[in-house]
């Protein structure tokens, strides 16, 4: 951790810390905007890489929407997309190719999700559905004070009762005295 942080020129949060250490195969980040879950990913995936030997093709970043998927391409500087295009659902039929037919998700270790209060609950199935459980470590990140879904459901919201959770609460976008994130 503390070589990452040295490299990137960061200092970790407590709660940041405990998000890497933590040991565990499936989990959700909360925070508001700018609490720096995005970049505890970053560290999180340093570790995998680093220490557990999973290889960058591996790992998938998923998001719900188009502008979503860019932002965290452009933050994270690794492949991501929507999690449509991620299980190749068609618009007209809403149907996923099986997973046998799409390679991609067989080779998948590591899939973190952002934007998780986006989502769902048909959105939420297709992704779960299609995920091997073989040695998957699935990360979902969202604020459970932003906008929810255009669609049915609250699936991360109902998740959050059953999984272990972290919440990031200090702001990296704001001057301490600000108000304003």
């Amino acid at each position: 951790i503390t070589s990452f942080e040295s490299e990137r020129n960061i200092t970790l949060e407590t709660k940041q810390r405990e998000v890497v250490l933590l040991d565990t195969n499936i989990m959700a980040l909360l925070g508001a905007a700018g609490t720096g879950k995005t970049t505890t990913a970053e560290v999180l995936l340093k570790k995998l890489t680093e220490l557990e030997g999973i290889k960058d093709e591996e790992i998938m970043f998923v998001a719900p929407t188009g502008c979503a998927a860019n932002r965290l391409k452009r933050v994270v500087k690794r492949k991501a997309s929507t999690i449509h295009s991620f299980l190749r659902l068609g618009i007209e039929t809403n149907k996923s190719i099986l997973q046998d037919e799409n390679k991609e998700l067989k080779n998948i270790r590591v899939l973190i999700c952002d934007e998780c209060s986006m989502i769902t609950v048909n959105l939420m199935y297709e992704l779960l559905q299609h995920l091997s459980t073989d040695q998957l470590k699935i990360y979902f990140l969202g604020d459970t004070a932003q906008l929810l879904a255009i669609g049915f459901g609250k699936p991360f919201a109902n998740m959050l009762h059953y999984l272990p959770c972290v919440t990031l609460d200090v702001s990296k976008r704001a001057s301490e005295s600000s108000a304003i994130t």
